[in-house]
């Protein structure tokens, strides 16, 4: 008898259950912006499928074969978003010499000086793509010799101004302005350049894409001028770099990214937010590239921001 009641106190709950679990299994499918509150749910969807994995645990320990069945299917599926893998990118002939980036967004240039140029010293890299940044934090940083070794850059980043990203390189660069200007983006104008490497030239994009809080319609426009500007940059070598505000679960994400390889693997490597009381939850943070392979993948904690940096040891085609 009590078998009985407690198999029908609630005969509505694993219908529910299993609403609930083809919901978050699609939801990284989902195109639509849903004024603004599916990119946002998006944004945490990998957290999300805790539910139909412990409902499917669950229904495996009642033995509901075809229950748990469909909500593995629904985890499945939610995974595959997250995880979708990159197009394979080929290394037959590359030169043995990687390329260190690394970027790191300075939330509105309020990183600390001295924690800042230590990491940049200490990472050495080849590019290093500052978002959020300004011209004193630049000052800060020569001063203590961060700089030494980024001798190049793209323009500058005025308080108020339409440029608020900007990208270093040990090599000569050559910027190409307007090409993803802020008319296409909807927002600020993101630098563009072509790096002299010793590997051959290769194609910088510093990335700030704008959030999906307020204006999502200006978010999928950014990712969607950024996905146009990427299908006509095939040619060559190209390394995308910065604040997507988006993470792999965003479709238009995946779309605009489609044949770049994400440097941070198979497996998301969380990056915001920092500095807190838990640990980072998702990953807005990218490092990707084009015609290359990645050798190595790392994090970096800088105080005064909200994100960690992230860093990218790349082999780069000829």
């Amino acid at each position: 008898m009590m078998s009985t009641r407690a198999t029908t106190t609630h005969p509505w709950a694993w219908p529910l259950v299993l609403l609930a679990g083809i919901l978050i299994g699609l939801l990284g499918w989902l195109p639509w912006l849903g004024a603004g509150w599916v990119p946002k749910l998006q944004a945490f969807a990998l957290w999300m499928l805790v539910l139909p994995a412990a409902a499917c645990l669950v229904a495996l320990l009642r033995r509901r074969w075809v229950l748990a069945a469909l909500l593995l299917g629904c985890l499945l599926s939610g995974v595959a978003a997250s995880f979708n893998p990159a197009m394979p990118c080929s290394t037959a002939g590359a030169s043995g010499e990687s390329l260190t980036v690394m970027s790191f967004n300075t939330l509105k240039a309020g990183a600390e000086p001295d924690e800042l140029a230590e990491a940049i010293r200490q990472r050495d890299p080849d590019i290093l793509v500052l978002v959020e940044t300004s011209e004193p934090l630049h000052a800060a940083l020569a001063q203590r010799g961060a700089m030494n070794d980024l001798g190049y850059r793209t323009a500058q980043a005025p308080a108020g101004g339409e440029r608020d990203t900007v990208i270093f390189s040990r090599y000569r660069l050559t910027e190409r302005t307007e090409e993803l200007s802020a008319k296409d983006t909807g927002w600020y104008s993101l630098p563009v350049a072509e790096v002299q490497t010793p590997q051959g030239p290769v194609t910088v994009a510093g990335i700030h894409i704008y959030p999906p809080l307020n204006n999502a319609a200006r978010w999928a426009q950014g990712l969607a001028a950024l996905e146009d500007w990427a299908q006509s940059h095939r040619g060559g070598p190209v390394i995308l770099a910065g604040d997507f505000n988006s993470v792999r679960a965003h479709p238009q994400y995946r779309s605009a990214t489609a044949g770049f390889l994400e440097s941070s693997g198979r497996w998301p490597d969380v990056s915001w937010p920092a500095g807190r009381r838990f640990p980072p939850l998702v990953e807005i943070d990218h490092i990707l590239a084009s015609q290359a392979h990645v050798a190595d993948f790392q994090t970096q904690s800088i105080g005064g921001s909200d994100h960690l940096g992230v860093v990218a040891e790349l082999m780069v085609d000829p």
